[in-house]
């Protein structure tokens, strides 16, 4: 990003560390170097689908095994690696002692409300509450 050009977090990390898009100028948008991570991911993925799909029923219960499985041990993976960071009982302990005198703060309640009304801004804010 060039100097002086303000962005979001989200937006800045989704354009330039997943996209590996490159903002050049105000207007025109470069697709910079090949992203070989979403090449291998994508590779992956396809694999499991053709894995899956291949001999029909026969093989897609073993594929399936891995799909529903594979999920849990990254995602206990990643909670082995946080718990192992620095300081990271001092977020478990904030966790499960909160300060709750934050709440009582008219600002927590319009900065949890703003992305109701402002997502849905295009279908209208009551299309937030609709239950159908």
């Amino acid at each position: 990003m060039p100097m002086g050009y303000l962005t979001s977090c989200p937006i800045y990390f989704s354009n330039m560390f997943t996209l590996k898009i490159y903002k050049t100028e105000l207007i025109f948008y470069t697709a910079g170097e090949q992203n070989w991570r979403m090449v291998v991911v994508l590779f992956c993925a396809w694999t499991m689908v053709f894995l899956g799909m291949n001999k029909g029923i026969k093989s897609s219960g073993k594929v399936m095994y891995f799909a529903t499985l594979f999920p849990y041990a990254v995602l206990f993976a990643f909670f082995v690696r946080g718990i192992t960071l620095d300081g990271a009982m001092d977020g478990v302990k904030y966790m499960f002692n909160p300060d709750v005198s934050v709440l009582v703060s008219s600002f927590t309640f319009l900065v949890v409300l703003f992305p109701v009304f402002h997502l849905n801004s295009q279908a209208g804010s009551c299309h937030s509450f609709s239950f159908g």
